[in-house]
C-alpha cells in the first residue's frame, strides 16, 4: 500500500510539477456508507455497501471503524474500476479503496465492504464507519484534469449491535493418549489429544519382529484389537511365527544320494523313508548298514548324512590240494600278536607304519586287519 501511495504520489507530483494544485469546486459527490444491525455473537458477514451519486476521474479515501469490535474480511466490487488490479486494502482500523477510476454514479453501490463482530463487540454497541479524506496526500477524489474535488459529502454508517442469546460453546471434548509399542515394549508412536470415541489410528512403519535361529515373524495387528477411546490405552504388535524349514540330504558310501528331505523344520529329527542303503561286497568281505555319520540329531541347518557299514570277512575256503600242503596246526600252542599304533598330525601326507608282531609257531595262517575305510 505503501509503495502504491509513493508511486501514486510521484506521477502526480510529476504531473503538476509546473503547475500549482487546483481545487474544483463546480462538481459536488454525495454518497453513503451502508449501516446495519447484528446480534451479539453472530459470525455471519455484515455486509456495508458505499453508494455514490456523482462523476469523478479517479479517487483513493479511506473508511474508519474500531477494529476492537469489527474485522474486516473482504470486499464485493459494484461499479468501481481498479487502476492495475489494486484492491481494497486493510491499515490499522482503516479500509482503504485505492485508486479507482472514471465513474458517473446515481445513488450506485460503487463497493461494498465486508465485516464480521470482532471479539470486543457487545449489545447495545454502535460501531461508526466513516469517510475519512487528505486532498493534501492526494486521498481525494479528483476530476478528469486532475483537479481535487469541493464539496464531497458522505454520511457515515454504522453497525448496531443488538443484544440476544450469547451461543453456549460446544463442550470441550474429552481426550485421551494413545500409546503404540512393539513387542519388546519399545514405544512405536504417541498419540496425544485423541477425541473420545473416535478409532486410535497408528501412522507409522510396520512393525518388525527379528528373526532368530528358529523362525521369522510377520506383524498380524495390535493387543488388545484396536477399539473406540473412551480412556488412556497402550497396543501392543502381535507377530505369527513362521518356523525357519532345511534341507537334509542323505548319501551312500559312495557318495550317490539315496534322499533329499526339503523343508524340514527347525528343531524336528530328520528320518530317512528309502531302502536300506546296501554296499556291495569285495573278496574279502560283506557290509551291513549301521546308520548314518554323523548321528542323525535336530535340524538346525542344512545337513548331510552319509550311510555307515561294518564289514564282515568271508569265510576261507581251501582250495584244491591244500590239504596235502597244509600242516595240521598245533592247536595246543598259543600264539601271541601285537597291530602297532601310531600318531601322526592332522592333514599330514606322510605314511603311517604299523608293524604286526607275533610270539608263538603256526603252520600257515589267514587273518583279516579291519579299518575304518573313510579315514585311512
Amino acid at each position: 500500500m505503501v509503495k502504491r501511495t509513493l508511486a501514486l504520489l510521484l506521477t502526480v507530483m510529476m504531473i503538476f510539477s509546473t503547475m500549482s494544485f487546483v481545487a474544483s469546486a463546480d462538481a459536488t459527490i454525495t454518497g453513503t456508507i451502508g449501516s446495519a444491525e447484528v446480534t451479539v455473537g453472530s459470525t455471519d458477514e455484515i455486509l456495508i455497501p458505499i453508494t455514490l451519486t456523482g462523476s469523478y476521474g479517479s479517487h483513493d479515501f479511506f473508511v474508519t471503524y474500531d477494529k476492537d469490535k469489527l474485522d474486516y474480511v473482504g470486499y464485493v466490487n459494484g461499479k468501481a474500476t481498479f487502476v492495475e488490479g489494486d484492491i481494497v486494502e486493510v491499515t490499522d482500523g482503516e479500509v482503504e479503496l485505492a485508486t479507482m477510476t472514471a465513474v458517473t454514479a446515481s445513488n450506485e453501490a460503487i463497493v461494498t465492504l465486508k465485516f464480521k463482530l470482532a471479539a470486543g463487540a457487545v449489545a447495545g454497541d454502535k460501531i461508526v464507519l466513516s469517510y475519512r479524506e487528505d486532498a493534501s496526500a492526494y486521498q481525494c477524489f479528483f476530476d478528469s484534469n486532475w483537479n481535487a474535488i469541493e464539496g464531497v459529502s458522505i454520511v457515515s454508517g454504522w453497525v448496531k449491535v443488538k443484544g440476544g442469546t450469547t451461543p453456549t460453546p460446544p463442550p470441550t471434548p474429552e481426550t485421551y493418549t494413545v500409546t503404540f509399542k512393539n513387542f519388546d515394549g519399545s514405544v512405536l508412536e504417541t498419540d496425544t489429544d485423541v477425541v473420545k470415541g473416535t478409532m486410535p489410528s497408528y501412522n507409522g512403519a510396520t512393525p518388525v519382529k527379528p528373526e532368530d535361529a528358529a523362525n521369522t515373524y510377520t506383524f498380524t495387528g495390535w493387543d488388545p484389537a484396536l477399539a473406540e477411546v473412551t480412556t488412556d490405552a497402550t497396543y501392543t504388535a502381535k507377530f505369527d511365527a513362521v518356523p525357519k524349514t532345511f534341507t537334509v540330504t542323505f548319501k551312500n558310501f559312495d557318495g550317490s544320494v539315496l534322499e533329499t528331505d526339503t523343508g524340514v523344520a527347525y528343531g524336528a529329527t530328520p528320518s530317512y523313508d528309502g531302502a536300506t542303503p546296501v554296499k556291495p561286497e569285495d573278496d574279502t568281505n560283506t557290509y551291513t548298514f549301521t546308520g548314518w555319520d554323523p548321528a542323525l540329531t535336530e535340524v538346525t541347518t542344512d545337513a548331510t548324512y552319509t550311510a555307515k557299514f561294518d564289514a564282515s570277512a568271508k569265510p576261507v575256503v581251501p582250495g584244491p590240494g591244500d590239504d596235502e600242503e597244509q600242516e595240521e596246526p598245533d592247536t595246543t600252542a598259543p600264539i601271541y600278536g601285537t597291530i602297532g599304533t601310531a600318531e601322526v598330525d592332522a592333514g599330514s601326507t606322510d605314511e603311517i607304519l604299523i608293524p604286526i608282531t607275533l610270539t608263538g609257531s603256526y603252520g600257515s595262517h589267514d587273518f583279516f586287519v579291519t579299518y575304518d575305510k573313510d579315514k585311512l
